[in-house]
């Protein structure tokens, strides 16, 4: 068996469904904790969910930046929440 660089011990083990989540999960974690470290002012948050889900959210001033990976979708998504008021 050969076993490439960078190669994750969760795809010998898990389906690939849970293989993509776990490593999903990795990446999105290792982003947070590089934002947590590099810009403490930003306040991030990462949030697992039982359903496989997951979001990173950062604040930079008045915009928060949201990271979702949703498994059930095949889906990573970025988006910004708005801070605008309406009426």
């Amino acid at each position: 068996m050969r076993i490439e660089k960078g190669a994750s011990l969760a795809s010998f083990f898990l389906p690939p469904q849970q293989t993509r989540r776990v490593m999903m999960h990795d990446n999105m974690r290792q982003l947070y904790e590089a934002i947590k470290r590099d810009f403490p002012d930003s306040q991030p948050a990462f949030t697992e969910f039982p359903s496989g889900a997951a979001m990173l959210d950062v604040t930079v001033g008045a915009e928060t930046y949201v990271m979702e990976y949703l498994p059930s979708l095949r889906l990573l998504g970025i988006s910004r929440m708005s801070t605008a008021t309406f009426g």
